[in-house]
């Protein structure tokens, strides 16, 4: 028989475990994951007997002033899977999260196959964003700037108006060790913040939050890149669903910002 409820602290090491079966992950990322979220993080499990065969995690953000939060790790341990697990603590999750008091949800398919599926939960693909390539000679002179690591709540209500989702310190925090595992680099002055890959003389900017645009190109030119690929909201492709709960309106165009499995 298989058991739908929420998961509790002890649980940890039997959902890491099944999150490094079900996704190419390194260790020390999960770890981080697990170690450092807790707090804003509710997590779901199905099980039969002991054994956790099945999970999903709620990661706490704000959506317009209103609670939500970013559906991800979405996970099915391979002896489980086409048997209506995942259906059935999709929903249940959901219905907790509702009575939570969240009024939206959000998450990023891993895949284009899996639009369709979320599809089935009330998910609409309206979180699209635009892509700009800018060439290293189109960014400002960086110059060495004070490490003064930025107040990301205000970067955060200044760059963005609406529609987006507004992510606690500790995330942002936590993404920039995330990332890091993957080599990813996070720059920041007290002006502006970007995440970014650098492969091949391209720097792919995961995430950004900044005062002006000129702040970030400056930031941006340390990189020493040939080219930077920057997202931001609008625009044509797909970059994630949301889904209204309870009586609540679907938002326009949403903007996700950081993005896990």
């Amino acid at each position: 028989m298989v058991i739908f409820e929420k998961a509790v602290r002890e649980d940890i090491p039997l959902l890491k475990e099944l999150w490094l079966c079900c996704f190419e992950e390194k260790p020390e990322a999960a770890e981080l994951f697990f170690e450092r979220t807790i707090d804003y993080v509710h997590a779901y499990k199905a099980t039969v007997g002991t054994r956790i065969i099945a999970a999903v995690y709620c990661v706490d953000c704000r959506l317009n002033g209103k609670r939500a939060h970013y559906l991800c790790g979405v996970s099915t341990h391979p002896d489980f899977r086409k048997q209506g697990v995942m259906r059935k603590l999709m929903r249940f999750a959901l219905a907790d999260a509702e009575q939570r008091g969240d009024a939206y949800s959000v998450l990023f398919p891993s895949n284009a196959g899996l639009y369709r599926f979320y599809e089935q939960f009330g998910y609409v693909s309206r979180c699209r964003v635009t892509q700009t390539v800018l060439k290293h000679e189109e960014l400002g002179v960086y110059s060495e700037m004070d490490p003064v690591f930025p107040d990301t709540d205000e970067l955060q209500r200044v760059c963005r108006q609406n529609n987006f989702l507004f992510w606690n310190k500790d995330f942002i925090r936590f993404a920039m060790d995330y990332y890091a595992v993957y080599d990813a680099k996070t720059l920041f002055s007290s002006d502006a913040l970007a995440i970014a890959e650098v492969e091949n003389g391209t720097a792919s900017v995961l995430y950004t939050v900044y005062r002006d645009l000129d702040s970030l190109k400056t930031l941006l030119s340390a990189l020493k890149a040939e080219r930077y690929i920057l997202t931001s909201a609008g625009g044509d492709l797909p970059f994630g669903m949301i889904a209204p709960l309870g009586h609540n309106r679907l938002p326009d165009n949403t903007f996700i910002g950081v993005t896990l499995n």
